[in-house]
């Protein structure tokens, strides 16, 4: 029985991570091909063992994403081992503790700026492999900071929103080559049993637990998203079903972030 990624070939940079690691898997049992660009082997080469234990095609690339060069290389062995390149995703981005703006250093600020350097390299060396073959699907993992705001907060969401903007600019510049490049931006992530998954989002979560009245809403849904709503909603952009669609944000997150229209 076909499946809809049947005979694609995808690239996850950060693909061992812990939403990495579920859009890896997602990708994979749609039936395409999984190169997981990361630059820790040892958890990269845990998710693949997974995926192939499932009867899904990986294999690990390492990757320094802050190195150009490297990110050359690593897309460059890719399109070697399997002839394309048609489905890229961008998660790279460092954990961080929420921190007051008159507490900032340079040094902090660098931490998250450099997820800019890292998303311009991955879209400046991956784009010529789509254009070749007219086709491709590129996902950006934002967050959903770009678009609600919290105290200590004004870095990520300063990067996010401005490589949303990114992501958006170079929708209007592939287009007519078929590459449709869309982001997601989810709002908490929870595990499956309801516990958030980073450092950050434990913060904010004492945070709101200490004034309540600080949280904007609740989900619509009744619980925020998993790493698997994240990596189901990942399956669909990088379909062929998603023609058309293209410079769009999506936010995961069970109706936490509603944008008005």
């Amino acid at each position: 029985m076909s499946k809809v990624l049947d005979g694609q070939v995808a690239v996850l940079f950060g693909g061992g991570g812990v939403i990495g690691s579920e859009m890896s898997k997602a990708l994979a049992a749609a039936g395409a091909t999984v190169g997981i660009m990361d630059l820790s082997v040892e958890a990269a080469q845990k998710v693949v063992d997974e995926i192939i234990k499932a009867g899904g095609k990986a294999a690990v690339f390492q990757c320094k994403a802050n190195d150009e060069a490297s990110v050359e290389a690593a897309l460059k062995a890719v399109n070697e081992a399997y002839g394309r390149i048609d489905i890229c995703v961008s998660s790279i981005h460092k954990q961080f503790v929420p921190e007051y703006v008159v507490n900032h250093t340079w040094k902090y600020w660098e931490g998250h700026i450099e997820a800019i350097k890292i998303h311009m390299y991955i879209c400046k060396h991956v784009v010529p492999y789509m254009q070749a073959n007219k086709y491709g699907r590129i996902i950006y993992i934002s967050g959903g900071m770009c678009r609600r705001f919290y105290e200590g907060g004004s870095a990520y969401s300063c990067v996010k929103a401005g490589l949303n903007a990114f992501s958006k600019t170079l929708a209007m510049e592939v287009g007519n080559d078929n590459i449709m490049v869309n982001i997601i931006a989810p709002g908490r992530i929870v595990d499956e049993s309801g516990g958030l998954t980073s450092e950050r989002a434990n913060a904010l979560s004492e945070k709101a637990e200490e004034d309540p009245m600080d949280d904007i809403c609740e989900a619509a849904t009744g619980h925020y998203a998993t790493a698997n709503h994240v990596a189901q909603c990942v399956t669909w952009l990088a379909s062929p079903s998603c023609y058309n669609t293209t410079g769009q944000t999506i936010y995961v997150g069970g109706g936490e972030i509603m944008p008005m229209p």
